[in-house]
């Protein structure tokens, strides 16, 4: 490990000492751009297993390379290529995935009117991570092919479609179950009453097929139809209050439904302090390999964040997270009846050096109370991060 830590920062040394024959914004080399970054943290775990007894600790220290290229057709219209990895290496154990990696693909066409389209792709290699020593990492690949477009019908009228096709499969076929096929469409219809702000209704529609091993069908639909308002970012208060109503099917258990919401507002109180609320509640798939159960959960959640920056290049933040998983629908014969209350703190120290070189050290504190005792857990985590990007 101390090779590679030695290669990676004398690689660091080298780019930041040619960095200044670049643009701000990236390499610009005739109608490429190209977005390089590279970060290096070191993590602490205190419970690495999230288990409610006998904790393990560990250290984990990440590379994670990060290159975007964008190539310009013309100003309004782009093509984008981007990856992103996370190469881990683990103080004691070896039974997690040692490699995450993302990968994006996808085209955009923007008019002098405002609308756009963006058509394209992309493929995550990721891991749902090991509960246990004993256990193993559950490896799995998700594709997503996607349409998104924002038509303006007038001077205060705008229309988004998305569609979205994604699948998942596991490298195990002993997590078969948890694979499935999405279909969804959003509608988003906005109505500019003023400058800064519009009224906005949403609907969402997503049919799921589920790898049913069983024989029995689980598939899964949901209709969503938010309402609500949102601000855009030039205004002291920017973001999107939503509220509405769900419905989710599946064909072989009890319907859910009930209230929904969405809502992400940040809040500039001054030059030198944002606040930032989140809010949600939804009808969440449950994954069996992620220690989940039934067949899906109704997850309620906030959070909200403060940022000082007073003292830039520092910028000081912190947040408080609260969140609830009702598990109500049947695993098997048995009525799953599991409810978990998770609360979160995050302290973040961010530190600018220059345009492109920034640290991070952060504390981050979680306790999942669950009425299931095996789903319990807590952990205190540490991290320090360094970063580097065009």
């Amino acid at each position: 490990m101390k090779f590679w830590l030695q290669i990676l920062i004398q690689s660091v040394i080298f780019i930041i000492s040619f960095s200044t024959c670049f643009a701000q914004e990236g390499i610009i080399f005739n109608r490429f751009r190209f977005s390089p970054e590279l970060s290096i943290s070191e993590i602490y775990s205190d419970n690495v297993f999230l288990v409610d007894k006998d904790e393990a600790a560990d250290s984990i220290t990440t590379v994670s390379p990060k290159l975007s290229v964008d190539f310009a057709i013309s100003p309004e219209h782009f093509i984008t290529l981007s990856y992103g990895g996370d190469f881990r290496y683990y103080g004691r154990f070896d039974n997690f995935r040692k490699d995450i990696h993302h990968t994006n693909l996808f085209w955009t066409w923007k008019t002098r009117e405002g609308s756009k389209i963006r058509l394209g792709g992309k493929v995550d290699y990721d891991s749902i991570q090991s509960f246990s020593e004993a256990d193993r990492q559950k490896d799995f690949v998700t594709t997503d092919v996607f349409a998104d477009t924002l038509f303006k019908l007038g001077s205060f009228t705008d229309v988004a479609i998305k569609y979205d096709h994604v699948f998942r499969r596991f490298k195990d076929s002993s997590f078969e179950e948890d694979e499935f096929d999405r279909d969804s469409i959003t509608v988003d219809i906005m109505y500019e009453y003023s400058p800064a702000s519009a009224l906005i209704v949403s609907y969402t529609y997503y049919h799921q097929d589920n790898n049913d091993i069983s024989g029995a069908s689980n598939d899964m639909d949901t209709h969503i139809i938010l309402t609500g308002a949102q601000w855009r970012p030039t205004s002291r208060l920017s973001g999107r209050i939503q509220a509405g109503y769900y419905q989710t099917s599946l064909e072989n258990e009890i319907d859910s439904n009930g209230f929904a919401m969405d809502t992400d507002l940040t809040y500039r109180l001054s030059d030198f302090i944002q606040l930032k609320a989140v809010a949600f509640r939804k009808a969440v798939r449950s994954t069996t390999a992620a220690r989940e159960t039934g067949d899906f959960y109704i997850s309620t959640g906030e959070s909200f964040l403060a940022s000082y920056r007073r003292w830039e290049p520092l910028i000081m933040s912190v947040s408080l997270t609260f969140m609830n998983n009702k598990y109500e629908q049947q695993a098997g014969q048995i009525n799953v009846n599991r409810k978990d209350d998770l609360y979160s703190i995050s302290t973040n120290a961010e530190y600018f050096f220059t345009d492109r070189l920034s640290s991070i050290v952060s504390y981050h504190y979680r306790n999942n109370d669950s009425n299931f005792i095996n789903e319990s857990y807590k952990e205190n985590r540490v991290e320090a991060k360094l970063t580097f990007a065009f």
